[in-house]
């Protein structure tokens, strides 16, 4: 990763959109195909945080996150 990129601030393009059902809590929603994409909660949570708020290189995306 080049100084660049770790400078970069983390957003989930306006495509997709963080979604929930009764039964099926976590999920990634492409609205252009209409597919709902089922993750686990530790990732819904990391996709929580890509709110354009915090850069790559935040310590918050160290560890599970970062391979999320």
């Amino acid at each position: 990763m080049d100084a660049d990129s770790a400078n970069r601030y983390v957003r989930i393009g306006p495509r997709f959109k963080l979604r929930g059902w009764l039964g099926q809590p976590y999920a990634l929603l492409d609205t252009l195909t209409a597919t709902a994409h089922f993750v686990p909660k530790g990732v819904f949570d990391t996709l929580q945080l890509c709110n354009g708020a915090f850069r790559t290189s935040d310590a918050i995306f160290l560890g599970a996150r970062k391979a999320q």
